[in-house]
């Protein structure tokens, strides 16, 4: 295999895209008692990136984007950098130079670049020595680099770092722009409310917001023993004390040396156990208090007893503090947001409207302006039996290649950001998900898992959750799981904000129907007030009533339109439709159809009335929102079936 380098991608510049290739290559490398890999900035000392072994050694590695013989001029670079390096890491052992050239060694025409190479090594190592120091040197050459290349793990390197007009900044807009566009009104930016479930989304970017929210637990913790004021001359507590400070201590140099950005794994059991060693010796020195409290009440001297017993309490007060703090810690350290943070693989879970779909779309969006990159793909586009990515490669994004190679990419296009990709999948019970994700999900998530760089968000329908993404069968060791709660507790603030959007006066008490918890039903909600003119909300059932019936007249009105099912409008085939299957529901006393039967009532309806060629009618009512889609189950059996989409619609038409 024979790769062109003067195509390498333009990361701010090739110079800086090659050095980046050798940071990612030199990242896997495997050498022996390594322990840490840290890329460096500019200025670089003398290096890009270096291995510290566990004995405090290091590699290092140096990247000049030469691709042709080195003129003097660039030698001398080569060599200012090599200098740079021992002069400034006693502890350097290996130094790697990076070069995409191969060493000729042809003797012909003057010195070759082989020999120059070797009588630098000579210099180099003479400046070492001269230093006490030991240091061999290893040259990556076009040979060396691309035999790293040619494995099969590195496809997707070779695939992001020679393909520059792929997997653009511009490529990732686009794409998620045709998600946001198909999703329609089921994500309003301008609605966005804050929900505090969201949280976890701090974990899945690992970037300033996270690492601001982690070390604030740690500063409390510091702060809080600061006030703990601890002074005596009994040996038994100065030990105790002396114990308490000594942890604290190394809690400080043990989380300190915590790189909490990036990739790779947080020790988050080495904080939880750091803590709890902090959290032991406090409560031997508030034993020893409570200990020494309990003699002193039972002396008979009065005034000891006042002047022990308000100091005592004092220093247990802010023992308990630092206790409560310590707890607090541990608790954020269980939190969705660090399992997310070392493990990025979420489901959410959620009821029809409650408000996934706005939430993903969101995420990728706010994602983009913070110059964070994310794909958005919609489960409405599993049209097919297929494998998932023969889906997702073929159909939705149109790439040339496998999905090793296309996760391969992403990731390497991650790493040169330092900066987590996240890919997320919304609604995957749509489309013909139920067909394709049972028994294929847990393998397409554990994909994922290969790729440190790389995050993974997938939502589902709660009534769809069992047979997608069975729990016994997808644990959290495969990947998180997260309910959505939509509005809930937090409905009269919600409404509130959404009424202002639509100016409409706020109601005087809260809006006690559960259905607004429902994001959608809100929006559906305010629209109708909107349209018929309305600036308050209608006092009473009948007026929550007639928006109902707006609704309904709207949704047949854009139905009937020419470019959409094209009836005549004087036929009211939806409310007919509705009226057929609300027929059949009493009939049935269910609250909900079989698929097949609601699709019968709807076709025998529809068939003949409509210009349209579209023939899916009861899947154009689901899309509107007058219906949902869900799994129930007889005994062990599911079935598809549908039902009003909210229990308001449901007991308005019934009349209830």
């Amino acid at each position: 295999m024979s790769i062109n380098w003067n195509n390498i991608r333009s990361i701010g510049g090739q110079r800086e895209g090659f050095e980046e290739l050798v940071c990612q290559l030199a990242g896997q490398e495997e050498i022996p008692k390594r322990v840490r890999f840290t890329r460096i900035g500019n200025p670089d000392g003398g290096k890009e990136c270096y291995w510290e072994l566990d004995n405090g050694d290091i590699h290092c590695w140096q990247a000049k984007y030469f691709t042709n013989s080195l003129s003097d001029n660039q030698w001398r670079q080569v060599d200012q950098s090599v200098k740079t390096a021992i002069d400034n890491h006693t502890k350097l052992k290996k130094y790697y130079v990076a070069i995409p050239v191969d060493r000729p060694d042809g003797r012909g025409r003057g010195t070759s670049m082989l020999q120059k190479w070797n009588y630098r090594v000579v210099e180099w190592q003479e400046h070492a020595e001269s230093r006490n120091m030991n240091i061999s040197f290893e040259y990556w050459g076009k040979y060396e680099l691309e035999t790293r290349l040619i494995k099969p793990q590195n496809e997707g390197l070779i695939y992001y770092f020679f393909n520059e007009a792929e997997l653009t900044d511009q490529w990732f807009d686009t794409k998620n722009q045709e998600s946001i566009d198909a999703l329609g009104v089921r994500y309003t930016p301008e609605l966005n409310f804050d929900l505090p479930f969201l949280r976890f989304y701090n974990g899945f970017t690992r970037d300033q917001k996270f690492c601001d929210q982690i070390n604030t637990h740690y500063e409390a913790v510091l702060e809080k023993r600061r006030r703990v004021s601890l002074s005596t001359n009994r040996e038994d507590l100065e030990e105790k004390i002396f114990s308490l400070n000594s942890d604290i201590e190394t809690f400080r140099n043990v989380y300190e040396n915590i790189v909490l950005s990036g990739a790779h794994t947080i020790p988050f059991d080495t904080i939880r156990c750091e803590l709890k060693r902090i959290d032991e010796a406090v409560q031997a020195i508030s034993d020893q208090l409570y200990k020494w409290r309990e003699e002193v009440e039972g002396a008979e001297e009065k005034d000891r007893i006042d002047d022990y017993s308000r100091s005592y309490s004092s220093e247990l007060n802010d023992l308990s503090r630092l206790t409560d703090t310590i707890d607090d810690f541990c608790s954020f350290l269980n939190s969705e947001v660090c399992t997310l943070a070392n493990d990025p693989y979420l489901i959410l879970v959620g009821p029809a409207g409650i408000g996934k779909s706005h939430t993903l779309a969101d995420i990728v969006s706010r994602r983009k302006s913070n110059n964070q990159t994310s794909l958005l793909l919609l489960g409405e586009n599993f049209s097919t039996n297929e494998m998932p990515w023969t889906q997702i490669l073929r159909n939705q994004l149109r790439f040339d290649g496998d999905e090793n190679v296309l996760l391969g990419a992403l990731n390497a296009k991650a790493e040169s950001q330092q900066s987590r990709i996240i890919i997320v999948m919304d609604a995957l019970n749509e489309g013909n998900g139920r067909h394709v994700w049972p028994r294929r999900l847990k393998s397409f998530i554990r994909e994922f898992h290969r790729f440190p760089w790389l995050g993974l968000i997938v939502s589902i329908r709660n009534s769809f959750k069992e047979l997608i993404a069975p729990q016994d069968d997808i644990d959290a060791s495969i990947a998180s799981r997260i309910y959505h709660p939509g509005f809930e507790g937090l409905e009269y603030e919600a409404s509130i904000h959404f009424f202002t959007y639509y100016d409409i006066i706020p109601p005087g008490s809260p809006l006690l129907h559960p259905e607004f918890q429902n994001p959608l039903f809100l929006k559906l909600f305010c629209e109708g007030l909107q349209k018929r003119g309305l600036q308050q909300v209608p006092d009473g059932y009948q007026g929550i009533s007639a928006i109902i019936e707006n609704y309904l007249k709207g949704v047949e009105e854009k139905l009937a339109q020419p470019d959409e099912l094209d009836y005549d409008l004087k036929l009211k085939l939806l409310r007919k439709v509705v009226d057929g299957i609300l027929v059949k529901m009493i009939e049935d006393g269910e609250d909900h159809l079989p698929y097949e039967t609601a699709e019968n009532i709807a076709s025998n309806i529809f068939s003949g009335k409509c210009g349209s060629e579209d023939r899916q009618y009861l899947k154009r009512l689901i899309s509107e929102g007058v219906t949902n889609e869900n799994l129930y189950w007889k005994g062990r059996e599911p079935y598809y079936g549908i039902h009003f989409a909210y229990q308001r619609f449901q007991d308005h038409l019934t009349g209830c």
